[in-house]
């Protein structure tokens, strides 16, 4: 009797350590797939990037004299039903489309729910060369203070026995300054008038930006000329400009000549001349020669 109570009690405990090892074998099993089913749905994703400063001369201060660049980040953090460790998180950062160097984000744990996160950052170009802090300079220019930016990230997520690399990316231009426009030909039909005559003239522009549209008003004054610098107004056009990016147009306006006699004006007067004015600003003043006023004949 005493053998089989010993027997019965031992074959109890097995069956009770087995549970256990089962238990715990299938629900660490369950912890696995859970975690890689939390890894897989893991990742990043960049939503916005903002520059510091929306003036071109603050931007050039910063990148000739203090060697910076300061942007703000957002992004967006998720996994699955388990919490993961996001770690060695490295934006690389190029500016015109070169690299102008990396910054590297602290670690931090991924929630469940979406995280929208928000990163400054200033990346250091003092071992930026001349060469390429003057590209930059000279693209900024070219394209009237428009300015690309791109960020391209990678990271690891780690669970407890797998990883995940994950990679975003953003590319944004920024205008600091006013919308401007590139004057192309400024002409008229013919070089010479007489009083009376209707002759257009033509003022081609088209929008310098690569990603911006432009809008504003342009002006055109045609001016008398009497020659030895007096100019007097004699007439004002104005023509609403909406043009998107890299894209190009041109004003014609016919203009009838004024009919005055102006015999007695004979010895000092030379014709017609233009003035062009965008959003107010004058931009363009038509000389005597390439191309020409327009000369009384």
């Amino acid at each position: 009797m005493k053998h089989v109570i010993i027997v019965t009690v031992a074959i109890v405990s097995i069956g009770i350590l087995g549970g256990v090892f089962l238990y715990d074998f299938f629900m660490n099993k369950a912890s696995v797939a859970s975690e890689e089913n939390s890894l897989n749905d893991a990742g990043l994703s960049f939503t916005n990037i903002s520059l510091d400063t929306s003036n071109s001369q603050t931007f050039l201060r910063d990148l000739q004299s203090y060697k910076k660049f300061k942007f703000t980040l957002s992004y967006s953090a998720l996994c699955g039903s388990i919490p993961l460790t996001c770690r060695d998180f490295v934006l690389d950062v190029k500016i015109e489309d070169l690299e102008m160097g990396s910054i590297r984000i602290d670690d931090f744990l991924m929630q469940t729910s979406p995280q929208v996160k928000t990163e400054t950052c200033i990346l250091d170009l003092s071992h930026a060369s001349t060469n390429d802090l003057s590209y930059v300079q000279s693209k900024f220019y070219t394209y009237r203070d428009e300015l690309k930016v791109e960020v391209q990230g990678s990271a690891t997520i780690n669970g407890s026995t797998k990883t995940k690399n994950v990679n975003a990316q953003v590319s944004k231009y920024f205008l600091l300054g006013s919308l401007s426009i590139a004057l192309g030909n400024v002409y008229w039909d013919k070089t010479s008038a007489s009083l009376g005559e209707t002759v257009s003239f033509h003022v081609g522009f088209s929008n310098p930006y690569r990603a911006t549209q432009t809008n504003g008003t342009l002006r055109v004054d045609v001016m008398n000329d009497w020659g030895y610098g007096k100019e007097t107004l004699y007439q004002t056009y104005t023509h609403s400009v909406s043009l998107n990016a890299a894209k190009s147009e041109e004003y014609r306006e016919p203009c009838t000549l004024p009919t005055t006699d102006w015999d007695q004006w004979a010895t000092i007067y030379r014709g017609w001349f233009l003035k062009v004015y965008w959003s107010g600003t004058l931009i363009y003043t038509m000389g005597l020669d390439s191309p020409p006023e327009l000369r009384h004949s």
